[in-house]
């Protein structure tokens, strides 16, 4: 495997970078549908990793289901309102190493679609060698309705700004990926851009409220489809 310091001399189209596919799953429905159609884009694209959002009751279904060729990375501990909201999946391989997990919370309220308040929400990240090139990746699924949630929606991004933060100066592509991820229907003066800007960091649209925020890197995306949700799945190249 080629070393961090040997990496650094590469020229930057070397890398064989990071391939991610992000799906907000919707949970709600059998989840033998949901399985089935995330095995087939797994195996048609073969992504290094993969972010799923909105899994709840599912979370331990997928841990099973995909646990012997995945790392399957999600909070199974705190007992945190949310935990389960948010699955990573790593692949598993001689080229991709897991050199840190952890998880970012807050106990935050807000109030959902339906109107019900709730609080607290856990994003899973996870720090990744791939090819002699270091990663860290977090997946975000933001607190809904930004205008209703203003408040908190300004908390959580001062909580993801910290952390962002406290990484930069390291050898790694900081990447944020997820529903609501800085979204530009934020309120008035904390946009996508704004925020990615403020990190010194990219702010990349995928599909509807899904997106990624990227520093030291680049991302390209495609889009796949629904697969059943309401959200489109992307594949996620980050280089």
């Amino acid at each position: 495997m080629t070393t961090p310091a040997e990496a650094d001399r590469r020229p930057p189209e070397t890398y064989p970078g990071l391939t991610v596919l992000s799906w907000n799953i919707k949970v709600g429905r059998p989840f033998p549908a949901v399985r089935d159609r995330l095995q087939a884009w797994l195996a048609e694209h073969g992504p290094d990793v993969a972010t799923l959002n909105e899994v709840y009751g599912h979370a331990r279904d997928i841990a099973t289901a995909f646990g012997e060729e995945w790392r399957v990375v999600y909070d199974t501990t705190s007992g945190a309102p949310e935990a389960h909201d948010v699955v990573v999946l790593v692949r598993r391989g001689p080229d991709l190493d897991v050199t840190e997990r952890g998880f970012l919370r807050h106990d935050l309220p807000w109030r959902g679609p339906e109107r019900r308040d709730r609080h607290g929400r856990v994003f899973p990240y996870v720090g990744l060698d791939h090819g002699g090139r270091a990663y860290l990746l977090i997946a975000v699924h933001r607190v809904p309705m930004p205008r209703v949630n203003t408040d908190s929606y300004r908390e959580e991004s001062a909580m993801l700004r910290d952390f962002a933060t406290s990484r930069a100066g390291r050898r790694e592509t900081y990447v944020e990926l997820g529903d609501r991820n800085q979204t530009l229907t934020q309120p008035p003066g904390a946009s996508g851009q704004e925020y990615a800007a403020g990190i010194g960091a990219r702010y990349v649209t995928g599909a509807g409220v899904d997106a990624a925020v990227v520093r030291d890197g680049l991302a390209t995306r495609q889009r796949l489809g629904r697969g059943g949700s309401d959200h489109e799945a992307i594949l996620w190249r980050i280089g």
